[in-house]
């Protein structure tokens, strides 16, 4: 739909009418929005159009946005990979998509050391490195559910699976984790598949194989609450 746009990964909205697209090209690291109805639509000849272009500070490279909601509020959960080259630590954020002609950033989902103030103190740390395959950089996020998700599950590499409550899309907080690292350390890449049954998150290590994870206490709560 535009020249130059090279789309990593992409959402669809629960309508059909809307494509959420992360573009990784390098000179324009961004989301883009379409309007993409006329291809729901099954027209002859359908056109895409380009509803806006958006990209935010600390940006790496953009890997996938997934649409939700919190009640009824429509919002992206956008996951960046490895580092940029200023090495800026790719995480997570919430994007509000309420208006998808006027996109603005929620807030930032992410860790400690994935701040640059604190690399010194964890300059030793065989997994804070921030090769672009490795480091505690993030990669892929996951959801139990579209509507009202409450948590969100990320593979951070070398910081493995970490858990964030996100009822309050403007204040998301890490509530759980699990990391099993080698002596080579972790390299979680995987996104997270969610067994809400079970109240379990299944993910696997490259470095040491699958996991699942059972959640317990408030966060296994969390999971049902809608």
């Amino acid at each position: 739909t535009k020249p130059g746009a090279i789309y990593h990964g992409m959402g669809v909205s629960d309508d059909g009418n809307t494509l959420y697209a992360a573009n990784d090209n390098v000179t324009n690291l961004s989301l883009d929005i379409l309007d993409v109805s006329q291809i729901q639509a099954r027209a002859i000849a359908p056109q895409a159009t380009l509803l806006s272009n958006f990209t935010w500070p600390s940006v790496s490279i953009p890997q996938i946005p997934i649409p939700f909601t919190i009640k009824g509020h429509k919002y992206l959960l956008e996951v960046d990979e490895f580092n940029s080259t200023s090495d800026v630590v790719g995480a997570a954020r919430i994007i509000d998509v309420q208006d998808p002609t006027h996109p603005y950033l929620t807030s930032n989902i992410r860790l400690q050391v994935h701040d640059p103030k604190n690399r010194a103190a964890v300059a030793g740390d065989t997994g804070a490195g921030s090769a672009p395959s490795g480091g505690v950089a993030g990669h892929y996020c996951s959801l139990p559910r579209r509507e009202n998700p409450s948590l969100v599950a990320c593979s951070f590499i070398t910081s493995g699976l970490r858990i964030f409550d996100i009822r309050d899309p403007k204040h998301p907080r890490e509530v759980a984790y699990f990391n099993k690292p080698t002596s080579g350390g972790s390299h979680a890449m995987s996104a997270p598949a969610w067994d809400v049954e079970h109240e379990q998150v299944w993910y696997s290590d490259s470095n040491s194989g699958f996991y699942a994870v059972q959640l317990t206490n408030r966060v296994a709560h969390w999971l049902h609450s809608h």
